[in-house]
């Protein structure tokens, strides 16, 4: 195996140095956003929010398909039918051959009360040829009936509240499917606020990154210039040639991570074909930072009154409490009372005058079928009408299948409370876990100010004992890179401030009233 010498390292970190770090997005036109700028994109073009969009349309239609039930509906029967029957050469009297034609239109409704009914008008046109009689053929008869029946449940199934369960059940749906869609946009605003933010840190650790660089080649030419004269021993330039080649490929690993940063702000905020994606992001807002004063029981109380899943299961429990209702009303007994009304009217067209039917009403005998108008004259006198009431009632012996019902839903009721209860506890948790990280991370941003401070002060100072011959390139390095560890972490604090005021402001559930989004 060959090896490597020194000098060829050298020379390696040489041409290292010399070479400029390249940028990912070098040949990139810059777009500047805004916060407000990404919100409103993530509004229109963000496909979780695209697809949450859709919930409450899919939602609104179950409530049509609970209305359903309640929709009218027209049936319509028509049957014709010829019928021989054997001639019995002993009986005085009877059919030889019918000719019938039925036709029936009835219409079906049911209210909302567990009324339900049906309109029925049916008219029959019938031939008969009779035998042993003179004349021996009759018809047409017209035959014209007029129902009208009432069923009306007196336990099981009555009242507008029983029936109407499914309907406010599904429009409890739709409101559960808008809080979700709400939800949706509270955790799409954090999203695209971290991504903002994210990157706003993305190019501020970029940039730290790249001063450490500089100073690390300042550093290394003011070496060059004093082993050149003599001043200083050559193995120090060696550590600041190495240090130069360490923070380079730091900068290099920064672009990437700025790279990564903006592609997830462009998840949030744009579609797939969009031009951003080959443009090159930048932040054009400061994180702010202004020390806060938190009300945490007033916060708890936001947070109960706004989050949407505690919305949500407000609404579930009202859906538990109508199932419960509507599934111990199916315990009880079904007794319906039925009326029903008949009105009838009917004429003979044929020459037969008299009663050709032996036993049967008095019929009108016109010539044609004006009769058909006849009928409908007698209906409206109601001549020959008919009424009837009917008590029915029907006794489940065992109930298995109600009495479950009714257990099980009276069991989820008792669940979605308990469940409630356990939301309400982990908001509480929440909004108390947000409130003391936003106090952890002001004190940090406090005291990584002071660090920032301190450490510049201290890099000057080791850079004056370097000068003096009391100190070396390693702890000059050393003292440059804690610089730059203290100027990325006031970055990161006050980053994470920031986000944890917007995370405050998601576990209350106002994120949208803060950052002024109307949710429609």
């Amino acid at each position: 195996m060959s090896r490597v010498s020194g000098r060829s390292i050298l020379i390696f970190l040489g041409l290292l140095v010399a070479s400029p770090v390249p940028s990912l997005w070098a040949q990139a036109q810059d777009r500047p956003l805004t916060l407000q700028d990404c919100i409103h994109m993530a509004l229109e073009n963000n496909l979780d929010l695209q697809v949450s969009r859709i919930n409450p349309r899919i939602a609104e239609t179950n409530i049509d398909l609970e209305r359903a039930s309640f929709d009218s509906s027209i049936r319509s029967s028509t049957f014709l039918e010829q019928a021989e029957t054997p001639f019995i050469p002993d009986v005085s009297f009877g059919v030889k051959f019918t000719d019938q034609r039925n036709q029936s239109i009835t219409f079906d409704d049911r209210l909302h009360t567990g009324l339900s009914y049906n309109i029925q008008f049916i008219e029959d046109r019938s031939h008969f040829l009779l035998a042993n009689q003179t004349p021996n053929f009759i018809g047409p008869i017209i035959s014209n009936s007029f129902f009208l029946e009432l069923t009306q449940p007196l336990l099981k199934n009555r009242g507008t509240a029983i029936n109407e369960t499914q309907i406010r059940v599904a429009k409890n749906n739709r409101r559960i499917s808008d809080s979700e869609y709400l939800q949706s946009v509270l955790d799409t605003l954090k999203a695209v606020e971290s991504a903002y933010w994210e990157l706003v840190f993305a190019n501020r650790d970029l940039q730290v990154r790249r001063q450490s660089l500089q100073r690390a080649r300042r550093f290394l030419e003011e070496n060059r210039v004093k082993v050149e004269v003599g001043t200083l021993a050559p193995i120090e330039i060696t550590t600041a040639k190495a240090e130069v080649a360490s923070r380079t490929e730091d900068v290099i690993v920064g672009e990437n991570a700025l790279a990564d940063a903006e592609d997830a702000l462009r998840v949030q905020i744009t579609t797939l074909e969009d031009p951003m994606w080959e443009e090159r992001l930048v932040p054009t807002d400061r994180p702010p930072f202004a020390a806060m004063e938190i009300d945490l029981e007033g916060s708890i109380q936001t947070a109960f009154e706004n989050r949407p899943n505690l919305e949500q299961q407000r609404l579930t429990i009202e859906n538990e409490e109508m199932n419960w209702k509507f599934q111990r009303n199916q315990k009880k007994h079904q007794l319906d009372i039925v009326g029903r009304y008949g009105a009838r009217g009917q004429t003979d067209s044929s020459a037969l005058l008299g009663n050709p039917i032996p036993f049967g009403p008095p019929i009108a005998n016109p010539t044609d079928d004006e009769g058909h108008f006849e009928t409908l004259e007698q209906i409206g006198r109601t001549d020959f009408d008919t009424w009837r009431l009917t008590l029915n009632w029907t006794v489940p012996i065992h109930n298995r299948e109600a009495k479950s019902r009714f257990s099980a839903a009276r069991l989820r009721r008792e669940q979605a409370v308990v469940y409630y209860e356990l939301l309400r506890q982990r908001a509480k948790q929440e909004v108390r876990k947000a409130v003391r990280q936003i106090e952890t991370d002001r004190q940090r941003v406090d005291a990584a100010r002071v660090n920032m401070q301190l450490q510049t002060e201290k890099l000057e100072a080791e850079e004056k004992k370097y000068q003096n011959g009391m100190s070396t390139s390693f702890q000059v390095l050393e003292f440059q890179e804690d610089l730059a560890e203290a100027e990325r972490g006031e970055a990161r604090a006050i980053i994470d401030y920031n986000l944890s005021i917007a995370e405050l402001d998601r576990v209350t559930g106002t994120l949208d009233k803060t950052r002024n989004i109307i949710v429609e």
